[in-house]
């Protein structure tokens, strides 16, 4: 390779930073990814658990109510439940989980606030707290539940695929970038072929002759 080839190659290596900047770009990408994917299962997981303590926390206070008679597990019922209201506003509104999740969520906290206007509002106004332990209270427990797990499967799937699949490319644009980086270093190394220099014959000074 001549010298000049060599210096038009050395010019034109900036070239090669368009690729590496798109690379660059393509792997935050892929780290913002992940890192939403992360957020969207600890979200979604925070919000199914609280659903499912909720619930609980409703039959306690219902169980507590009709046994004792005491009005404050019925003011603290009632409190729970405009609680649990803002919170669904702020799921809806939430762009870290897809339509579907929001759907099985609500699903759940249907099936909780039926569990809570058929059977347990009604046993706290005959002070019966064996409704508690109907088939109809297991039933509307056991929606509940199922919602719940769906949910969380759902959102357990969407998580590892979309981890595996930036990942992926996370892996790949790395392996890109380092390769163009290694050719533009093979190239930087490449030294110029030296020019042949002629050897000059050096002249000795004529000596004048005596007479």
């Amino acid at each position: 390779m001549d010298n000049s080839t060599l210096q038009k190659i050395k010019h034109g290596m900036w070239v090669l930073t368009v690729p590496m900047a798109f690379l660059v770009i393509l792997a935050l990408s892929s780290l913002e990814a992940i890192q939403v994917a992360n957020q969207s299962l600890v979200y979604g997981r925070d919000k199914t658990l609280f659903l499912r303590k909720s619930t609980d926390y409703l039959t306690y206070l219902g169980c507590a109510y009709t046994t004792t008679g005491d009005k404050k597990f019925m003011d603290l019922f009632n409190k729970h439940l405009e609680e649990r209201k803002g919170l669904t506003s702020d799921i809806l509104d939430s762009k870290l989980l897809d339509q579907e999740e929001k759907d099985l969520y609500l699903e759940g906290k249907k099936a909780s606030d039926e569990l809570a206007q058929a059977i347990e509002k009604p046993a706290f106004e005959k002070l019966d707290p064996k409704a508690m332990y109907s088939d109809s209270y297991l039933q509307h427990k056991s929606r509940i539940t199922d919602s719940i797990d769906r949910l969380r499967e759902h959102m357990n799937t969407r998580s590892k695929v979309s981890t595996s699949r930036e990942t992926t490319l996370l892996k790949y644009s790395m392996y890109g970038f380092g390769f163009i980086s290694l050719v533009m270093v093979a190239l930087l190394r490449i030294e110029e072929p030296q020019t042949p220099h002629k050897n000059k014959i050096k002249l000795k000074p004529k000596t004048k002759r005596k007479s």
